[in-house]
């Protein structure tokens, strides 16, 4: 083999394709090769090293490479040399049964200049075949691979020496889908027989056999071996979720069904496809239903091993649970799932304010915090969303957002909070409020003792018989009291006259009181 180094003579100016390479002086390249005898088994790396005519690495610099005979086959004809002035590909015969000897050739343009370079090599035909391909255990459907075992694949060649290595790789139908490994993937080898490590993960699940293929690379040789996969055994079934966890009644305008989820796992945890899960409801209070019937269902388990189910709502607030059941036996029951009323009850509507009395009889902008807590007719609070609508006699409602109805958010389950302003438009001394009563006690010059009323204050119209029954309660009081203090300004006096001054008149009884009503 001889090592050709050509170096074209003059140019000093920079190469356009390579900017900032000195070209003063004859550039160069030297060819190397990581073997000079290349077979099927063993390619060898070609590697091109540029330098400018002052010494220095020509990088950015595009190289091609070719064979004298075609015997050769490169991973690339041209390459780009690097920051150290070095470009590299790959060579290998152009077939397995190539023999004899070739030369690779590489040129590149450094500035104005043209540099060449070659090398020759050797190439040895693969004559390796192999002759067999067994294993352990899982060649018949009476003794498979156990699920998650293992088993020793051997492989037999001839043709392969030191001279002549032979690249051996495997793979299988189940490691292509990642359910199974074979250790090592790829070998070369100049010795035979050779051996790999088959171990199942769970492929037994999908498929009963697994096809193992054994090939040489570079050639067309390869063998094929089935192998028998056990099955792995269901251990257990697992709730995995109820989305959504809360549904609500039949006709609410809410959601009314939620997708149950359950999960079939083996001995090792791992999710077990193709079991069969029948799944049924505990109860089918209010007319629960369960895949639109009320009648059990039966699922496959999909490739993550789960199966899922719809559960529609009835007409009664329930707590709502599915049971899955395995054919061995083995079972389980939902959790997180309930059918709620959700729509707003007036008797578990409330409304309430941080100050019970504002000063905004004549003063604009001062603001009270109102709550609302809302619940359902089995006092759950409603859902988020739920909208509420505020209106007021007098001030203003300052709402957060633009529209007048709030949503029930952000405030805990129920809870609604919005602040409202005294302004124009106050409701007049004698205007009747609809709803809730108040009793206001105003004196007025001519008004006399025991006289109060009451006026109706805001509020809702199904609370106006509890208001009433407190409205009469203080009014009682009030008049109570009224009474006993005018017991004690309206009892009569004695008036007993002094004798000295006037002794004829005798006792008499003063008929003005000295209080009045």
């Amino acid at each position: 083999m001889a090592l050709l180094a050509l170096a074209a003579c003059g140019g000093g100016s920079s190469n356009p394709k390579a900017p900032d390479n000195d070209t003063d002086g004859a550039a160069s390249m030297t060819l190397s090769l990581s073997s000079g005898t290349v077979t099927a088994a063993s390619p060898a790396t070609v590697t091109a090293r540029l330098k400018t005519a002052a010494g220095k690495s020509a990088s950015g610099v595009v190289v091609s490479f070719s064979t004298t005979n075609g015997n050769g086959s490169l991973s690339a004809e041209t390459a780009l040399s690097d920051e150290d002035g070095v470009a590299t590909v790959t060579l290998s015969p152009a077939s397995s049964t190539t023999a004899g000897a070739d030369t690779v050739v590489a040129t590149a343009e450094i500035g104005d200049e043209t540099v060449t370079a070659s090398k020759g090599f050797s190439l040895v035909a693969t004559n390796s075949t192999i002759t067999s391909l067994t294993a352990d255990s899982g060649t018949s459907s009476g003794s498979p691979v156990s699920a998650y075992g293992q088993t020793v694949l051997t492989v037999s060649l001839s043709g392969v020496g030191t001279t002549a290595p032979a690249t051996l790789a495997l793979t299988s139908s189940c490691v292509a889908a990642g359910k199974a490994t074979i250790s090592p993937a790829s070998t070369t080898v100049t010795t035979s027989p050779v051996y790999f490590t088959y171990k199942d993960e769970g492929c037994g699940a999908t498929l009963s056999t697994d096809t193992v293929t054994a090939s040489i690379s570079g050639t067309t040789v390869s063998s094929t071996l089935g192998l028998f996969i056990g099955s792995p055994t269901a251990n257990n079934i697992v709730f995995v979720s109820a989305s959504p966890e809360t549904i609500y009644l039949q006709g609410s305008g809410l959601t009314t069904s939620s997708t149950v989820v359950f999960q079939v796992n083996d001995r090792s945890d791992n999710p077990l496809p193709n079991q069969s899960v029948t799944l049924s409801l505990t109860t089918f209070t209010g007319g629960l239903t369960i895949q639109g019937g009320q009648s059990a269902v039966t699922r496959t388990t999909d490739d993550d091993g789960q199966v899922s189910v719809l559960v529609n709502s009835g007409t009664v607030p329930t707590p709502v649970r599915v049971t899955a059941a395995l054919a061995s036996g083995v079972s389980t029951v939902s959790s997180n799932l309930a059918v709620a009323v959700g729509l707003p009850s007036q008797l578990n509507f409330s409304l309430s304010q941080d100050t019970l009395n504002i000063e905004g009889y004549n003063i604009d902008g001062t603001t009270n915090t109102y709550t609302i807590y809302a619940a359902d007719r089995s006092a759950n609070p409603v859902p988020a969303g739920t909208t509420i609508s505020f209106w007021a006699e007098g001030g203003q409602v300052a709402f957060e957002r633009t529209d007048p109805a709030q949503r029930l958010d952000r405030l805990g389950d129920g809870q609604l909070r919005v602040a409202g302003a005294a302004s124009r438009g106050r409701p007049g001394h004698d205007r009747r409020l609809r709803g809730r009563g108040r009793v206001v006690h105003r004196p007025r010059r001519r008004q006399r003792l025991g006289q109060h009323r009451a006026v109706p204050g805001p509020g809702r119209r199904h609370e106006g018989q509890a208001v009433r029954r407190h409205v009469r309660r203080f009014v009682r009081r009030v008049r109570l009291a009224d009474r006993r203090r005018c017991q004690r300004l309206c009892r009569p006096q004695l008036d007993l006259p002094d004798p000295a001054t006037d002794p004829g008149r005798g006792r008499r009884l003063d008929p003005e009181p000295s209080g009045h009503l």
